[in-house]
């Protein structure tokens, strides 16, 4: 390493000292970086470079943090390849959101699967209710059935929230 700016010292706590003239490979990447390390001798004999990449890096603790570089190879007046530039942002954090993120959706869809149709079969269950009650010679338990039997997603063919139900199916009638 030819220079390092002082967020990638911040990031790993390495000190500017222990980073310049360095190995870059053997300094940040896991294990050495040895098959990191022969693709980049690869691509630098051939001019070409993976412009967007993402590689975990080690701190000086021992930490794994995961980056997204930036990279650009340096050339002379004359269209060699002198080396390689990178400006890496830590995406660490976003990833860890990332991945909670999908976690939380993957539970949403499983929720949604499981409760699917339960809103119908609870008002078929309080119409149920209502009937036995009434053919009981009792009065009906849930009056706002009798409210959404006038609007259902049969009657107007979409699947929409039903009239009549709401914080209502929630209070206790009388």
């Amino acid at each position: 390493m030819d220079f390092c700016n002082d967020y990638l010292l911040t990031l790993t706590g390495w000190q500017r000292q222990q980073v310049l003239g360095q190995d870059w490979f053997e300094r940040f990447l896991p294990s050495g970086g040895a098959q990191v390390k022969e693709v980049f001798k690869a691509s630098m004999a051939n001019g070409t470079i993976v412009e967007n990449n993402e590689n975990p890096i080690l701190t000086s603790r021992g930490e794994q943090r995961l980056m997204l570089f930036n990279n650009i190879i340096l050339r002379d007046g004359k269209g060699q390849v002198t080396g390689m530039a990178s400006l890496g942002a830590d995406i660490t954090e976003r990833k860890r959101g990332e991945f909670r993120l999908k976690e939380q959706n993957e539970e949403l869809r499983r929720w949604h699967a499981i409760t699917l149709g339960r809103e119908e079969r609870i008002i078929e269950l309080k119409d149920e209710v209502n009937k036995l009650l009434t053919e009981a010679g009792m009065p009906p338990q849930y009056a706002s059935v009798a409210a959404d039997q006038n609007f259902s997603p049969q009657s107007t063919g979409q699947q929409t929230e039903r009239a009549g139900s709401g914080w209502k199916d929630f209070a206790p009638e009388n």
